[in-house]
């Protein structure tokens, strides 16, 4: 008999009034000691049952209204007694039998049951389960943007390396490559399309097709030099592998995963002069980062050269099927195939022609890949191979050609150097004439014939103006002219023939200026000076008279050895020379020569002394032309080379870490050079 039945008989009495249940708390029917009944045991049953479940199932169930008598019984307190509410039981009354048959205080007992087993079936709210999942989900979210991301680092420029490490982030999806200012990784490359390439991320969850083909890739948009990845063209979409190299316009980049180690900043070499080091801490992290790059290179080579090996076994794998198919077909025929033969009934096993076969595909793709490395000789070892395998073989014969021609051309190119090195830039010009344009050194002729040209061009404009320096005035307008027709579009040519046509029409054409110019160039200035005066030649007298004073007070100031004052009267005098009627082979122009070159020669050894290093570098060539034969000038001459050489050496050496500082350092010994040497010609290409 349960419980629940015998609270409800017990509530049937007190309602009909019968039995010794129904009586008043102080009533007869009370036991001394015992607890009165209470509704809370009609639900005492339930309460064991919902108090097995777990508080925190109860405290995130959702909310259930239950009735007055409900409520308390799950609180535990007492129902408030009023009206309606009759007095408790003793709970030492007798109870009176329960009946097989229902009544009517079953469905309470029903109703509640059923509440306790609904919670039963609720499912748990496993918050911490859930907080779990959450950040699980959020990690592999965070872990795909990191696989997303990459970056591109500038390799080379125009085969050399960039003067600072350079890396471009690819921070959007899709990413445009190019020349563009709105470009995402831009490029300052003329031979860059404005919309070049354009990289994309592949999501595996967003791949609809079954191929699970997915990650980096790069398309090329229809650029005018194309896209090359690992030194093939990019034709569609074409995947990207972390170390891959992808060549856009004349720069080369390197793929990099995100994971990979950021490239480090190079160090600056020490210095006598330079401040204190940085802490040890610091340059341990320096030290680490540059072995973490160190290792995620090393890393990304190892993997390009497993993907090459791949492609390169796929490769080897393609030819051989191909040549099992050919020796199937021949063997059908009755003919087998042997280094590039027919040869009709030989028995050979099937083997052997697919083993010439894959050596052939072998030496090809090696030889071409030598040739465009400019390895003219490795690249003619593997064609002399391939043809001894195949002598009859037209592609290897082709190509036997191009590495013989590109072996004359290697050899044209050394030539026009070891001429360039002795200034003989005729037979050097002659030379780069056998580099066809299609040549892998192509570029190296242009570049070497620029520099000759330029040469040439400096060395020119030396001699005009040597020859007007020594009042040569027609020499120097012939050859100025000359210059011109080389040089049609050179300025300093053009502002130097305009000063050289002024120099002879400064001249007197007049013949009766004859023995006047005459007496001039014979150093007897009173004679010239009267002689003009009588024939009417007013102006000659005077320009005599200033060439008389300019040399007296040049001569005065070289008496004080006073450099700087007596430079620029004889440089009046000087320039005089050559409308008065005087040659470098006359009296008079000897006698003004040596003068100025002494005041140039002082003038430029006080400049250097006072840190005006050009300025005397100046004087002191000028000096060098005026009077080039006097040995006093030969330690003048080694002291200038030797800094110009130190400005080089210091010039050469700042270049690869620090290109600006390389440039000024050469514009600053560019002034101590002679134009048109060796030594001027690599100055004047590292100054700009």
């Amino acid at each position: 008999m349960t419980t629940g039945r015998r609270a409800a008989d017990r509530r049937r009495e007190r309602e009909s009034g019968d039995g010794a249940g129904a009586l008043d708390d102080d009533g007869p029917g009370t036991t001394p000691g015992a607890r009165p009944a209470s509704p809370h045991d009609d639900y005492v049953e339930v309460d064991d049952e919902a108090s097995r479940l777990d508080t925190s199932l109860l405290a995130s169930a959702d909310v259930v209204e239950l009735d007055d008598e409900s409520a308390h019984a799950r609180s535990g307190s007492q129902p408030r007694r009023g009206a309606g509410h009759p007095p408790p039981a003793s709970r030492g009354a007798a109870l009176p039998t329960p009946q097989a048959a229902p009544r009517p205080g079953d469905d309470v007992v029903d109703a509640e049951r059923s509440f306790a087993r609904e919670l039963k079936r609720r499912p748990r709210h496993d918050t911490a389960a859930q907080v779990k999942l959450e950040v699980t989900a959020i990690k592999e979210r965070k872990a795909r943007r990191v696989r997303r991301g990459g970056r591109l680092v500038v390799v080379a420029v125009d085969g050399a390396p960039p003067p600072a490490p350079v890396e471009l982030s690819i921070a959007v999806d899709p990413a445009l490559l190019g020349r563009a200012g709105d470009a995402d990784l831009r490029l300052d490359d003329k031979a860059v399309s404005r919309r070049h390439a354009e990289l994309s991320w592949r999501d595996p969850e967003g791949a609809d097709d079954d191929d699970g083909d997915v990650g980096f890739f790069v398309v090329d948009l229809g650029s005018s030099s194309g896209t090359l990845r690992n030194g093939l063209p990019v034709e569609g979409r074409v995947r990207l592998d972390h170390g891959d190299m992808l060549g856009v316009g004349k720069t080369e980049l390197r793929f990099l995963r995100a994971d990979a180690a950021p490239m480090p900043r190079p160090e600056p070499e020490p210095t006598t002069a330079s401040a204190p080091s940085a802490p040890e801490q610091t340059s341990t992290q320096v030290r680490v980062a540059r072995r973490a790059a160190a290792d995620a290179e090393r890393e990304a080579q190892r993997e390009a050269r497993r993907r090459a090996d791949a492609e390169a076994a796929a490769l080897r794998e393609r030819v051989r099927r191909r040549a099992g198919w050919v020796i199937a077909a021949c063997a059908a025929l009755g003919v087998v195939t042997v280094a590039g033969r027919l040869v009709h009934g030989a028995v050979l096993s099937d083997e052997a022609p697919a083993q010439v076969r894959l050596q052939v595909a072998t030496l090809s793709a090696e030889a071409r890949e030598h040739l465009l490395r400019g390895d003219i000789d490795g690249a003619a070892l593997r064609v002399g191979s391939w043809l001894a395998l195949v002598p009859d073989d037209a592609e290897g014969q082709s190509l036997d050609r191009v590495v013989r021609t590109e072996q004359r051309a290697r050899d044209a190119l050394q030539l026009a150097l070891r001429m360039g090195d002795e200034d003989r830039d005729d037979e050097a010009l002659e030379a780069l004439l056998r580099i066809a344009d299609s040549s892998v050194f192509g570029r190296d002729r242009d570049r070497l014939r620029g520099a000759l040209a330029e040469r040439a061009l400096v060395r020119s404009l030396r001699i005009v103006e040597g020859l007007l320096d020594q009042g040569r005035v027609d020499e120097a307008l012939a050859r100025v002219e000359q210059h011109l027709a080389r040089f049609p579009d050179d300025k300093t040519g053009q502002a130097l023939i305009a000063r050289v046509r002024a120099a002879k029409e400064s001249a007197p054409k007049d013949p009766g200026l004859t023995p006047a110019r005459a007496a001039f160039a014979a150093g007897r200035l009173d004679d010239a000076r009267r002689l003009a005066t009588a024939a009417g030649y007013a102006g000659y007298a005077r320009d005599v008279e200033r060439f008389e004073r300019a040399f007296a007070d040049g001569k005065a100031s070289l008496s004080r050895y006073d450099g700087a004052a007596a430079r620029g009267p004889l440089d009046d005098a000087f320039r005089l020379l050559g409308s008065l009627g005087a040659s470098a082979s006359s009296p008079i122009f000897a006698s003004v020569q040596r003068p100025f070159a002494d005041a140039l020669y002082l003038s430029g050894t006080e400049k250097l002394e006072q840190g005006d290093g050009c300025g005397g570098a100046r004087d002191l060539l000028k000096a060098l032309r005026v009077l080039p034969d006097d040995p006093r000038w030969r330690g003048a001459q080694d002291q200038l080379a030797a800094r110009a050489e130190q400005g080089l050496t210091l010039a050469r050496g700042a270049r690869p870490e620090d290109p600006e500082r390389a440039r000024t350092l050469a514009r600053q010994a560019l002034c101590f050079a002679p134009t048109g040497t060796k030594t001027w010609d690599e100055l004047q290409a590292l100054s700009r």
